[in-house]
C-alpha cells in the first residue's frame, strides 16, 4: 500500500486571496459561483507552503468547472469560456522556482476541472505555486482544491494528466506582483485592526484600507499589460530563437534580434498606450 497522505492538507496559502481554506481543505464538495473555491484576480500568485521539504511525485489542482457534478450552479451555459490559463512553480526556498508548466506553450492555452502533474524523479519541493494569468470570461481566477503526494496515487490521475521530466526551465526570485502585494498588506491590516477601537482611529484604519486596495487596482492593470507583453513577445521570439539556434542558422538570429528590438519597443508602447 503506497504512501497517499495529502501533503498539501490544511496548508496555508501564502498571499491574501478569497476563502483560502478550501483550496487545502482535501473535501470534494459542492461548489457554484459564490462559494466552495479559492479566489484571487489575475494576475496573480497562489503558493501552498508545505512548511518542509517533501520528495513529490504528484501535484493535482482543480480549476473551477461549469462541467463538474460537484458545481451545482445553475445556469451553466453562461459560464462556458470560464477557462484559464496559468504556471506550475514549484521551489524548495522561494528564491528559486521551477517552471513545471506553462498553459501558453501547450496547444490547450485555456483550461479546466483537474490538472494532475506526475513527476518521472521525484522533485524536492515545499512551496507550491500556481501563477494566474488568465480568465477568459472575468478578473477572477478560481481553484477548487490542491493536493500533493510524495507517491503517484493511482486513485487520483483525474482530469488533464501531465508527466513531467526534469531539467525544468528556471526563474530567480519571487516576483510577486504588485498588486498583489498591496492587496495582501492591506488585509493584513484589516485583521490586525483591533476590535474595540475608537471611531477616529477605525475611520483611518479604513482610509488606509481603502487607499491601498485602489492603489493595487492601478497596479493591477500595469501587471496584467506585463503579463500581456510576456504573452505577446517573450514566448514567441523564445520558441524563435530556439528553432533558429537547433538550425544552427547565426545569420538568422543576428537578423532576429535586431528586429525583435524594434518589435519590442513598438508592442510596449502601443500596450501601454491602451
Amino acid at each position: 500500500m503506497g504512501n497517499y497522505n495529502d501533503l498539501a492538507l490544511h496548508k496555508k496559502v501564502l498571499e491574501y486571496c478569497n476563502h483560502y481554506h478550501y483550496l487545502t481543505s482535501g473535501k470534494e464538495i459542492e461548489y457554484d459561483n459564490k462559494s466552495g473555491y479559492c479566489a484571487t484576480h489575475w494576475p496573480a500568485y497562489l503558493t501552498v507552503d508545505l512548511e518542509r521539504e517533501y520528495d513529490l511525485r504528484q501535484i493535482s489542482f482543480q480549476l473551477w468547472d461549469y462541467e463538474d457534478p460537484n458545481n451545482k450552479l445553475a445556469d451553466k451555459a453562461k459560464y462556458v469560456d470560464q477557462i484559464y490559463a496559468y504556471r506550475l512553480l514549484l521551489s524548495s526556498d522561494k528564491r528559486s522556482w521551477q517552471v513545471i508548466h506553462d498553459t501558453a506553450g501547450t496547444s490547450s492555452k485555456y483550461r479546466k476541472g483537474w490538472q494532475t502533474f506526475l513527476f518521472d524523479n521525484a522533485i524536492r519541493v515545499r512551496y507550491i505555486r500556481v501563477h494566474a494569468i488568465h480568465n477568459m470570461k472575468n478578473s477572477g481566477f478560481h481553484i477548487v482544491r490542491l493536493h500533493a503526494f510524495e507517491e503517484i496515487n493511482p486513485f487520483f490521475d483525474k482530469g488533464n494528466v501531465f508527466i513531467c521530466f526534469d531539467p525544468y526551465e528556471l526563474e530567480l526570485g519571487d516576483a510577486y506582483p504588485l498588486s498583489n502585494q498591496l492587496l495582501d498588506l492591506s488585509g493584513r491590516i484589516q485583521n490586525a485592526m483591533p476590535r474595540t477601537v475608537s471611531t477616529m482611529l477605525k475611520q483611518r484604519y479604513t482610509q488606509i484600507i481603502d487607499y491601498l486596495f485602489e492603489k493595487s487596482k492601478e497596479l493591477d492593470a500595469v501587471d496584467g499589460k506585463v503579463d500581456e507583453v510576456r504573452k505577446l513577445i517573450a514566448e514567441p521570439i523564445s520558441e524563435k530563437f530556439e528553432e533558429e539556434f537547433k538550425k544552427n542558422n547565426r545569420s538568422e538570429v543576428v537578423g532576429l534580434v535586431i528586429s525583435v528590438v524594434s518589435l519590442v519597443i513598438w508592442i510596449v508602447i502601443m500596450i501601454f498606450k491602451l
